[in-house]
């Protein structure tokens, strides 16, 4: 246990888990916008994607889920943070290889702003849940089929239509998505780089596909508020009713 311990808090073993669990956080990136798309296929199929995750596997999907994801989160920002604040005591300078062994550098924007554009997508991810996992801040809806029913579902379709008509708020989220373009943009190729999986004759071939991946889940993230505010009428129709129970169902 000591050795594990010993091995998990040394550079390296900081290092790969930050790695490790970075490309873990992009798997969940790619699922996450491939479910947000039934976004464009209306509001049946949107909340009958949250339903499926709120009763998968008798209702045990969500909370596991959730817990996986809070220790990937937390893990992947606890050892990023330590690993540059470590850096920064030892040569006074930012989380930045500066001359990677076996090529040039590709220090760009988004390598030299890692610890600030991850600073601000944390704080993004609670408003996130905040809103659209627990509702603060909307009205609570259910469907109409299911308010009478003992397990009433949300109308995500709904809250997401309304957040994404309130100009802040989809003001923050088109900036987010940007910043989330810039930090995966560094952040894929790096992980790669920090596994070993990176030859020389790969070098380049993997940097361009990290920042090709990047924009695309960049730009999947911000064609959603885009359709809803110039395409979705914001009045509706809704199919369901405000509930008088709240709480994050």
């Amino acid at each position: 246990m000591n050795t594990f311990v010993s091995l998990y808090w040394s550079t390296v073993g900081r290092k790969f888990w930050t790695a490790l669990t970075g490309l873990c956080l992009v798997a969940f990136v790619i699922v996450h916008l491939v479910g947000n798309l039934t976004l464009f296929m209306g509001n049946q199929a949107m909340n009958d994607y949250a339903y499926f995750l709120e009763t998968a596997l008798h209702g045990g999907l969500r909370p596991f889920g959730e817990l996986a994801l809070l220790v990937l989160f937390g893990g992947h920002a606890c050892t990023a943070l330590s690993v540059t604040l470590q850096n920064r005591r030892g040569r006074n300078q930012a989380y930045v290889v500066s001359r990677p062994a076996g090529g040039r550098s590709h220090q760009t924007l988004s390598s030299r702003t890692m610890v600030v554009t991850g600073l601000i997508l944390l704080a993004f991810l609670v408003l996130h849940v905040a809103q659209f996992r627990f509702g603060v801040g909307f009205e609570w809806h259910v469907t109409a089929e299911s308010a009478d029913s003992a397990h009433p579902v949300r109308d995500v379709y709904r809250t997401v239509v309304e957040a994404f008509h309130t100009p802040l708020w989809m003001g923050i989220y088109l900036f987010v998505m940007v910043l989330l373009g810039y930090h995966l943009r560094h952040g894929i190729w790096s992980a790669f780089q920090t596994l070993g999986t990176i030859t020389t004759p790969l070098r380049r071939g993997l940097f361009i596909l990290g920042a090709l991946l990047a924009v695309l889940l960049a730009l999947g993230f911000l064609v959603l508020p885009i359709y809803v505010f110039s395409m979705v009428d914001p009045t509706g129709p809704f199919q369901s009713v405000p509930s008088t129970l709240g709480g994050a169902r």
